[in-house]
């Protein structure tokens, strides 16, 4: 449900102080998770399959941290009541551009 605080506009001055939260957000998030994510591939055999299990999990949920400010600059870039088409594109986007060709890729980078 929306309320009136969802309806009223928000100052530009607090878009843009909003909209640099969440690409700082993001952008540590990302900095934080690849090392992560990059040393766990180090940990891929079978003797250390729970050092490699531990850190994939950490580097993937310091990555999934970055979906909410995504979606939040989404919801805030558009009109309230274009705010559903707003995250539906978004969703439809992400999956054309990262679920449809990653098998693609993967099986041209590993044949």
């Amino acid at each position: 449900t929306l309320s009136l605080h969802d309806a009223l506009p928000i100052s530009e001055h607090d878009m843009r102080a909003k909209t640099t939260i969440a690409f700082g957000v993001q952008t540590a998030a990302i900095i934080i998770s690849c090392p992560i994510l990059l040393a766990s591939f180090l940990f891929a055999d079978e003797s250390q399959l729970w050092e490699f299990m531990g850190m994939l999990l950490v580097g993937e949920l310091v990555l999934l941290a970055t979906t909410s400010p995504s979606n939040a600059i989404f919801l805030w870039a558009v009109d309230p009541h274009l705010r559903p088409l707003s995250m539906a594109m978004s969703v439809v986007f992400a999956h054309l551009l990262g679920d449809v060709p990653s098998p693609v890729v993967a099986g041209w980078v590993w044949p």
